[in-house]
């Protein structure tokens, strides 16, 4: 006498493969969100990278003309050729002060978190 049947037997080994493939989507789906995430975080930084330096040649510029320091327009979306859109004034925070040997230091910084 068998003690599971053909059937019972094939019930159990789909509802163990269900198990295994639901616990191997959760965890490629929490993996693939995590990397989403973290590679926004490394755009966002990126981005305030390069709008900081831009902050400071605007910065440089305007103290070299005597002028007034805005904060710059970054360009933010682009159509499907890649021209830009719309921009975006970022918000930049920039210093002048004293330098070694009579020149003028100019530093600028800015936060990704806030500005994207």
């Amino acid at each position: 006498m068998k003690l599971f049947s053909d059937r019972a037997l094939a019930i159990l080994n789909m509802l163990i493969f269900c198990v295994i493939f639901t616990v191997l989507s959760g965890v490629i789906l929490a993996l693939v969100s995590s990397h989403t995430r973290q590679m926004e975080t490394n755009i966002r930084r990126t981005k305030a990278f390069y709008v900081s330096e831009a902050g400071n040649v605007a910065s440089y510029d305007s103290f070299r003309r005597n002028v007034a320091f805005s904060n710059p327009s970054v360009e933010w979306s682009f159509n499907a050729a890649g021209n830009p859109t719309a921009t975006k004034p970022a918000a930049v925070v920039s210093t002048a002060g004293a330098g070694p040997g009579g020149t003028t230091r100019i530093n600028s910084t800015t936060n990704y978190v806030m500005n994207w």
